[in-house]
């Protein structure tokens, strides 16, 4: 039997920093916020920041290309920043003389830390096409609008044909497929309507009724995401012992995410107090 069909509206981070949290702590697995944010959920909804993350997450990965722009970054950048002297080394002495250079280039690291940047990548691209009112797919919200008004409108004519000629069982199969269509067109109306709760989440990698706080800085988020992965990777009791600090792995944060043609960083301070206060929420 068919259901009856409702009215339809479409609404639609010195040199010394206090210690920190997780030093000589052992290292709490995470799950990278990108891979958490493009799990499906319970009800396999398709958020427009959603298929944009998607999107970018399923282009090729050019490790080897990724890895001599960041080289080139750590040849190029001493440390420490800001303002440091021609005597200071540069980023890439100072992970080789720990050790840990391999480490960081390794396609598995480097992967990790690309994702990171999908997340300011992604965010930084539905801001935009939020702006100009479009869709993950190019087109204009207003087309969802206008096809799922017409959807409904067909859904009443195929009710109403079905019920004249008491053709249900004929009309069924053509119902539930433009039934479908319509729900499709209007959930796109509905997520159009609410992306900043979407980004707190992509940029967290929680839901949004367990954060404290909504984060909306896509490149500060993309920093921490980085610093986490730089953490696990790189630091430990011995490396510390050679230079690879908090403040060292903040500033080297900042350089990974920079563009390619960066000429200096923080002294890392605000990033290091942003990564503080993640751990802690």
């Amino acid at each position: 039997m068919l259901a009856t069909a409702s009215n339809f509206e479409c609404r639609i981070e010195r040199n010394a920093l206090p210690k920190h949290p997780m030093e000589n702590k052992k290292t709490i697995s995470r799950q990278h916020p990108l891979d958490w944010f493009l799990t499906e959920d319970e009800f396999g909804r398709e958020s427009r920041l959603k298929s944009v993350a998607r999107a970018f997450a399923a282009e090729p990965f050019d490790a080897e290309n990724f890895g001599k722009e960041l080289m080139a970054k750590l040849q190029k950048l001493r440390y420490p920043q800001p303002a440091p002297s021609s005597e200071e080394r540069t980023f890439d002495d100072i992970l080789a003389s720990a050790g840990v250079l391999g480490v960081l280039l390794k396609p598995k690291t480097l992967r990790e830390l690309w994702k990171s940047t999908l997340l300011r990548k992604s965010v930084e691209h539905d801001r935009e096409l939020e702006r100009t009112g479009r869709w993950s797919t190019g087109k204009p919200v207003g087309f969802y609008k206008r096809m799922a008004r017409e959807t409904y409108e067909h859904l009443e004519q195929i009710q109403e044909i079905a019920e004249t000629y008491d053709a249900h069982e004929l009309a069924e199969g053509l119902y539930d497929r433009v039934s479908r269509d319509f729900r499709n067109y209007v959930s796109v109306v509905i997520q159009s309507n609410r992306p900043a709760l979407d980004r707190a989440e992509l940029l967290a990698g929680a839901p949004r009724k367990e954060l404290p706080s909504k984060p909306t800085n896509e490149e500060r988020s993309s920093e921490i995401a980085i610093y986490r992965t730089l953490e696990t990777k790189l630091m430990n009791s011995r490396t510390e012992k050679k230079g690879i600090s908090a403040k060292f792995l903040c500033q080297l944060s900042e350089l990974v995410s920079a563009r390619p043609d960066v000429t200096g960083l923080s002294d890392g301070d605000s990033l290091y107090r942003a990564v503080h206060r993640r751990s802690e929420s």
